[in-house]
């Protein structure tokens, strides 16, 4: 038999083929909004709406699980863009996520300031469209502080818009927050997707763990050193 050389540019069979090498954890976050402010624009302006969501007994909360397809590609690329899947509880309301996507460490014109981007699309119990829309600011202050690394980090500041843009009309703004619970909960969580054996797996969550801790380096502790 004459074995025939593949094309030029051909793929190769399906079989062997390998998807790329992704992470997933899940986060749990719960806090407060309120339909009376809707203009926040500084954390002071949150924690007000926070603090009149939680007079209100107006609950919202959030247990997403993210999926990062490919590491290789997550830490590379500047939107550092992933996948959100869950549930959303607004009072007793819970809805699940129709598209959700969560943004990490995106480079604010602030020096020495990133964001963490939350963009939840659902529809209430009356049918109509919602979005949550919500960011972390991971900003240096004067003074290095790991109490401010901790409230940057586990402090998510939300809109909340009437319909699946942020053009829309806002419907509420509060803040939900993780506590240390959350956080031990969603370091357990994490799961890697893909990796042939276990060594590969170790390796791809220490590529992702390394970014992770140093994008904060670079944030808070990098330019105190030079």
């Amino acid at each position: 038999t004459i074995n025939k050389k593949p094309k030029e540019g051909a793929l190769p069979p399906m079989s062997i083929i390998s998807p790329p090498i992704g992470i997933e954890f899940t986060t749990e976050m719960n806090g407060h909004f309120t339909e009376t402010v809707t203009n926040a624009k500084t954390p002071e302006d949150y924690i007000k709406a926070e603090r009149r969501g939680k007079q209100e007994g107006n609950d919202l909360s959030f247990k997403l699980t993210t999926y990062i397809d490919s590491v290789d590609k997550f830490v590379i690329e500047p939107a550092h863009d992933a996948r959100a899947e869950g549930h959303i509880t607004m009072g007793s309301m819970k809805q699940m996520v129709e598209q959700g996507r969560f943004n990490l460490f995106i480079k604010d014109p602030q020096i020495h300031t990133k964001r963490m981007l939350f963009s939840l699309q659902f529809f209430g119990d009356d049918g109509q469209p919602y979005l949550l829309d919500g960011y972390k600011e991971i900003r240096d202050n004067p003074d290095f502080d790991i109490l401010e690394i901790w409230k940057d980090y586990t402090t998510l500041f939300i809109t909340i818009y009437k319909g699946h843009t942020t053009q829309d009309p806002v419907l509420g703004q509060g803040i939900i927050r993780m506590q240390l619970d959350d956080i031990t909960r969603q370091l357990a969580t994490i799961r890697v997707r893909n990796a042939p054996d276990v060594k590969t797996a170790l390796s791809t969550k220490n590529k992702f763990m390394s970014f992770f801790f140093g994008e904060l380096y670079e944030t808070y502790v990098k330019h105190l050193l030079l």
